[in-house]
């Protein structure tokens, strides 16, 4: 009776860890796609941020050009707005490197600047659109 008990004990603790391991490595791969997911999402959204950026700086330059402001004012104005622009592009690459998650940085993450950056969303959207045909 007592080797009975011992052995249904040690059956119900081999069970209980494997569930243990299993539903941890499942959850993991779960988390691992949402990270995946979000990443890509957000670079997405980066990159067509920064072409509206791009737009609206040189609609600026036309209306400012329509508004009689000389081509020296304009091409000053314009110089100090690309450095701005370049700063922000890298701080946010930096940022979003800097605060991903160590696990998943390697692997999801193959990038350290914006060009690196983007250059990752060409890749994806060219990967999706032949998977798409």
């Amino acid at each position: 009776m007592f080797l009975q008990m011992l052995s249904m004990s040690m059956w119900f603790l081999c069970g209980f860890f494997f569930h243990k391991a299993f539903s941890s490595m499942l959850q993991l791969g779960i988390t691992s796609n949402i990270i995946q997911k979000a990443t890509n999402d957000i670079l997405i959204s980066l990159v067509f941020i920064e072409q509206d950026i791009q737009f609206i700086m040189e609609s600026k330059k036309l209306i400012l050009k329509e508004k009689g402001m000389s081509d020296n004012d304009i091409e000053h104005y314009s110089l100090i707005h690309e450095k701005n622009f370049r700063l922000w592009r890298e701080k946010i690459i930096i940022t979003f490197v800097n605060n991903y998650p160590d696990m998943y940085k390697s692997k999801f993450v193959p990038f350290n600047n914006w060009n690196g950056a983007a250059q990752h969303v060409n890749n994806m959207i060219k990967q999706n659109k032949k998977v798409a045909k």
